[in-house]
């Protein structure tokens, strides 16, 4: 019956824990959880479609669109940057292109000595724009010719971009205008740009696979029932060991018999029995509770 009594109360124990602790985290746990989505895109673009008026050729006619245009050849480049977003934005735009004479101070870098504006144009727009300049190859290489020629600086690089800013500086697409090997060419002449939008989505949180709030249900009204049964038996496992023959007992570690003779009793109140009449103490080894005697020791063994 002991050993029964004892199982049931590391049963109520094991329960107890692991309620306790779920019941504890369902608390702790918040109700929801937000989590951050990118919904949409604002996308920008730009980009810049070019033609050239050609010399007297027999090869491409007077104009005509190229990738590589023969530098002997051209006469005027017509530039056509055209920029839409996918929202109605509205702003300004600058357009602009450029002269940079620079000279390579070393391990890779160059050196502004001179920035010269050919144009700049301005306008406002909402939600694209187009914006077209018409460059005179011949006139640019004059004036560079002019400049380099002016400053006598060795080894000065002139190079040729074009800038459009738009957006309040928010969208920056530099175009490189490239001279090389007697063939002319545009290098990075369309940019998009994805700006994430971002909605919250709010989850549920789950505890053990449940939801938290269900969870809290689930787990505290069994831990609010065991939680008085487990220490009412406790308390009563308790009380009985301090109730019982404990009160009469004197503990010890050994016993020596000496030749008596040895008598089982069946119940505690055999033993109580026994002490009233010979007015012996009671003597407690383990869960055996003894009277020793002159000539008997009766023992009883608490097996509740």
């Amino acid at each position: 019956m002991k050993e029964f009594i004892e199982k049931i109360l590391w049963i109520l124990l094991v329960c107890v824990l692991i309620l306790g602790s779920a019941t504890a985290v369902s608390w702790i746990t918040p109700d929801k959880r937000v989590v951050k989505e990118v919904a949409n895109y604002k996308i920008k673009e730009g980009n810049l479609e070019h033609y050239a008026y050609l010399k007297p050729n027999e090869y491409y006619g007077r104009n005509c669109s190229l990738e590589y245009y023969p530098t002997s050849l051209v006469e005027d480049i017509v530039l056509n940057y055209k920029f839409k977003s996918e929202q109605s934005i509205r702003g300004n735009y600058t357009f602009r292109g450029i002269v940079v004479y620079s000279i390579n101070t070393g391990r890779d870098k160059d050196h502004v000595i001179l920035e010269k504006e050919i144009f700049e144009k301005n306008g406002s727009f909402v939600g694209c724009f187009s914006a077209n300049y018409t460059l005179n190859v011949s006139k640019l290489n004059m004036e560079i010719s002019k400049v380099l020629g002016d400053l006598k600086v060795r080894s000065l690089k002139p190079k040729v971009y074009f800038e459009i800013t738009t957006c309040n500086g928010t969208f920056k697409h530099r175009i490189d205008f490239i001279k090389d090997s007697g063939l002319i060419h545009f290098e990075n002449t369309r940019k998009v740009t994805k700006i994430p939008e971002y909605s919250n989505r709010v989850f549920s949180n789950k505890v053990m696979g449940i939801d938290v709030w269900i969870s809290r249900i689930l787990f505290t009204i069994p831990l609010t029932v065991l939680l008085p049964i487990f220490a009412y038996s406790s308390y009563l496992r308790v009380e009985r060991r301090a109730k019982g023959l404990d009160k009469y007992a004197v503990d010890c570690e050994s016993v020596r018999f000496d030749g008596k003779g040895v008598l089982f009793l069946r119940s505690e109140d055999d033993l109580k029995k026994v002490f009233e009449v010979v007015d012996k103490p009671i003597v407690k080894r383990g869960e055996n509770y003894m009277i020793i005697d002159e000539n008997a020791v009766y023992i009883y063994k608490d097996e509740k």
